[in-house]
């Protein structure tokens, strides 16, 4: 239950910590981002389940000196292996339950490995030992233990040339999975491997190569490839395309087919076809997911950003705020938009509460490097777009010291709250202005930051896009945090990357007004709907949002089956 904490609160998603001792400081920081966040939020429980696992790790860690180094701080691999065993065994605190199953014996197996091998290579620094272990762990596969198929089993290439089956199916067949391609060599070119006796690179592929001759030979063979990995068009394996035209050359190009083709009343495309037509005779099993949760399970708050969430995809709503599902990210995964946007807002954020003399275009440019890497984008690839990011600095700098004259004061990131009674029930409607700005003229300035296009005065205008009129409202009408409530004269999106821009949506004071009445009249007439007791919550209701919207919640609603989508996901 504590590795599920530490994995599922803090290790999926981009990889934000460093080492053992980022990672301790990162878990009450990531709990804190995650305190206000409408689902996904993390439980004082979970940080401290996930803690209890990293503080002892990082007690260790903290340990630089190893009793069995040398003078010189060289360690003998052998002794390496002996403490990390001990090591494993004092965390597990079971020493018979952590070398049992297929997780046990895959570490049994690795530390034998490096045993093995560090005993050849004599005293080494320890950075050398960790690099041996890593890379060597990176090659081992962890095959999950649940039950077996009576008739069902899946064997790698080795167990299968040693063992006999009813039917054997060879799957996988494509280039660069098998056969795969060699691993480029950095250090040994091929004339040096031939010259000290090494055998080459593409002596595997001739293995590969041989199991597939064996197990093709055998009376029921049923061979897979895939048509596009990737979202890419995917290129069939090298033995397929050479057994197609061996065949066509003995038997002609209908001789070949009829020969490579499975029988009619076995072939799988047969039946994928006899069951979409027997499918499409009962509708009722491609109906759309229509919810209908009760009144008192409805949200009574939301931001302003989930407005427009409950107006594209109501689905998305009923699943997180009314559910509390979240969706799952990967584990190292890289750095998606999402948490991009977050960084570089963070960094505008720093830069408005530096003192005058502080705010230069070298420094945004640094604190959009520092917040990227601590977002987890790695250092290369920061280092690799500095020059994008100093082009983004200089542009936004150029744009921020023209309106210092224009401005009085600024709110970064400020909060703002509206209640409102819609259909007999109280409402609250909440969110965040990247930039609250009062102007000289006594009105207010409402800047989103994008990371991307901005949205255009046409989407607002047919009420899809209403975050900045609704911010308007909640200035206008509800309880900011820092500033006092007052009328908005303009607001507008600054996108903030290379192909910089900044445009006021609202034209004129008389026009923002406009459009915060219009988003407040959709949002009391949204909720009202949603009030009602035969009110459902539908995936995506609007076609033409549909290629524009992708939902964490469109596998659970199962758009595949019912949206007349028959790609091979």
């Amino acid at each position: 239950q504590r590795l599920a904490a530490l994995e599922i609160g803090f290790l999926r998603g981009a990889r934000r910590w460093g080492d053992v001792a980022d990672l301790c400081a990162y878990i009450p920081r990531r709990t804190e981002e995650m305190k206000d966040a409408p689902y996904g939020s993390i439980a004082p429980q979970t940080r401290d389940a996930a803690l209890g696992i990293v503080h002892p790790l990082s007690d260790i860690a903290g340990a630089r000196a190893l009793p069995f180094a040398d003078a010189e701080g060289l360690i003998d691999g052998r002794e390496a292996v002996s403490a990390l065993t001990g090591l494993i065994n004092a965390l597990a605190g079971d020493e018979m339950r952590v070398w049992t199953g297929p997780e046990g014996v895959a570490a049994s197996r690795l530390l034998e490995s490096v045993s093995t091998l560090t005993a050849e290579l004599g005293p080494m620094l320890p950075d050398m030992f960790v690099e041996i272990v890593r890379t060597l762990a990176s090659t081992i596969t962890v095959q999950a233990d649940g039950p077996s198929h009576p008739r069902l089993a899946i064997w790698g290439p080795l167990e299968a040339r040693l063992q006999q089956a009813d039917r054997i199916v060879l799957a996988g067949l494509n280039e660069t999975v098998w056969p795969a391609q060699p691993a480029p060599d950095a250090f040994l070119p091929r004339r040096f491997r031939v010259q000290l006796g090494l055998t080459a690179p593409e002596a595997r592929l001739g293995l590969a190569a041989h199991d597939f001759a064996q197990l093709a030979s055998a009376p029921d063979v049923w061979m897979l490839y895939a048509a596009r990995r990737d979202d890419a068009p995917a290129v069939p394996s090298r033995w397929v395309l050479r057994l197609k035209t061996l065949a066509e050359g003995a038997l002609g190009k209908d001789g070949a087919r009829a020969a490579l083709s499975p029988r009619p009343e076995a072939d799988p495309r047969n039946w994928a076809a006899a069951l979409r037509a027997d499918l499409q005779t009962k509708p009722a099993q491609f109906s759309k997911p229509a919810p209908c949760p009760p009144l008192e399970a409805r949200p009574d708050q939301l931001s302003v950003t989930r407005i427009d969430t409950l107006q594209r995809d109501p689905y998305s709503i009923y699943a997180g705020s009314i559910l509390k599902l979240s969706a799952l990210e990967a584990l190292d995964a890289p750095l998606d938009a999402r948490p991009r946007g977050t960084a570089i807002h963070a960094a505008l954020e720093d830069f408005e509460g530096l003192p005058p003399e502080a705010q230069t275009k070298e420094t945004l440019h640094r604190l959009l490097m520092d917040k990227l890497s601590e977002a987890g984008s790695p250092d290369h690839m920061v280092e690799a777009e500095s020059a994008v990011l100093s082009k983004t600095a200089e542009q936004f700098y150029d744009w921020w010291k023209l309106r210092q004259g224009e401005r009085l004061t600024v709110w970064p990131e400020e909060k703002g709250r509206l209640e409102l009674m819609i259909e007999g029930r109280p409402f609250a409607l909440t969110g965040v202005a990247d930039s609250l700005e009062k102007m000289k003229d006594g009105t207010y300035t409402i800047i989103d930051f994008k990371t991307g296009a901005g949205k255009t005065r046409t989407q607002i205008d047919a009420g899809f896009e209403q975050q900045l009129p609704l911010l308007a409202v909640i200035a206008r009408e509800g309880e900011l945090k820092h500033a006092p409530s007052g009328p908005v004269g303009e607001f507008g999106y600054v996108s903030v990357r290379y192909n910089f821009s900044a445009k006021m949506t609202s034209k004129g004071g008389e026009d923002a007004e406009a459009l915060a009445d219009a988003g407040r009249d959709i949002l009391i007439e949204l909720i009202g709907a949603y009030r009602k007791p035969d009110a459902k919550y539908f995936s995506v209701p609007r076609i033409k949002l549909i290629s524009a919207y992708a939902g964490d919640f469109d596998r659970l609603a199962r758009r595949a089956e019912w949206a007349g989508d028959t790609s091979d996901d």
